[in-house]
């Protein structure tokens, strides 16, 4: 055992426990941990479970540090829980299409709009419908297809079809188009 003596809080400090000298014992560091273990056992306070896994040297001090940061900011005990920094100081959203600002309202930069209203794309050029209009070519809307089962069955879609078997869309159409291995099914472009 070491001979490095901690002071161990009976009730610890998080549970309310005070720097009363009744309140505090002298332990050596693997009793310290084995008391803390014990608290966290009992309680399930986390304060307890880090201090016993620090003191043991089973997680790094950072991590110890970075884990009890995270567990005392967070739901409830974050003074912003339930609250909005843009609710309460009645920010407004503006946008120049590029950056985001929040500002009160009334005091709109220039160049900004609020919100998306002001983000309205120029129409298309012709080129760019030429082009769109290209690579749509050949490509069968989803509506204007069907799908025939060896009974006789109409599935409006390939999907419906591939879900019938339990197989993916790509498998169906494989073995329908490729394969041929699902015999009699045959997929109608109207």
């Amino acid at each position: 055992m070491s001979s490095i003596k901690h002071k161990h809080h009976i009730i610890p400090k998080h549970m309310g426990g005070s720097d009363d000298p009744n309140n505090l014992v002298e332990l050596s560091v693997e009793e310290h941990a084995e008391a803390h273990r014990v608290l966290y056992e009992k309680y399930g306070k986390i304060q307890d479970k880090l201090a016993w896994q620090g003191l043991a040297g089973m997680i790094e001090k950072q991590d110890l540090i970075t884990a009890l940061q995270s567990e005392l900011n967070s739901g409830q005990k974050n003074n912003m829980y339930g609250r909005s920094a843009v609710k309460e100081n009645n920010l407004r959203w503006y946008t120049n299409g590029k950056d985001t600002i929040y500002v009160t309202e009334g005091t709109q930069p220039e160049g900004f709009v609020r919100g998306r209203s002001g983000m309205k794309r120029p129409p298309h050029s012709q080129e760019t419908k030429s082009k769109i209009s290209e690579s749509l070519t050949g490509n069968i809307p989803p509506n204007r297809i069907s799908v025939v089962a060896p009974d006789g069955s109409i599935f409006p879609s390939i999907k419906s079809a591939a879900e019938s078997l339990n197989i993916t869309v790509s498998k169906f159409r494989w073995s329908v188009e490729k394969s041929k291995t699902l015999k009699g099914w045959t997929i109608n472009y109207q």
